[in-house]
């Protein structure tokens, strides 16, 4: 296989795993596609108010001490979760704004990829 045909393979492989959720960030986060679902066994986060309600947003500082508990209990098991754009879809949050409550997250956390500038 020729130089530009291996490269080429090497792009291909690095993008099915991004698709997959398996390219990995610094320190071992690992990210998907925002809008994909899970794979295997990894349990899906998302988001709604204490009244189960999505899209009615809840103040930031009253968000914050649930992702610390949340990150707390991931820390503490070995399941694979699968952490949608909390906050950043019908609530109207930025990015921005919800993305760094999850610095430090465990590794077995899975974020969108839109969240790797931010953890």
């Amino acid at each position: 296989m020729d130089a530009a045909k291996q490269s080429q393979a090497r792009v291909h492989a690095f993008i099915d795993a991004w698709d997959r959720g398996k390219c990995d960030g610094e320190g071992g986060m690992k990210f998907h596609i925002d809008g994909t679902l899970p794979t295997g066994q990894q349990i899906f986060v998302f988001g709604s108010n204490l009244a189960g309600v999505h899209g009615a947003a809840m103040p930031l500082d009253r968000i914050e001490p649930h992702i610390k508990v949340f990150l707390d209990f991931a820390a503490s098991c070995t399941d694979e979760f699968f952490v949608t754009r909390i906050g950043c879809g019908l609530a109207g949050y930025q990015d921005a704004q919800i993305a760094p409550l999850f610095k430090g997250a465990p590794p077995n956390c899975s974020f969108a990829n839109q969240w790797r500038r931010y953890l």
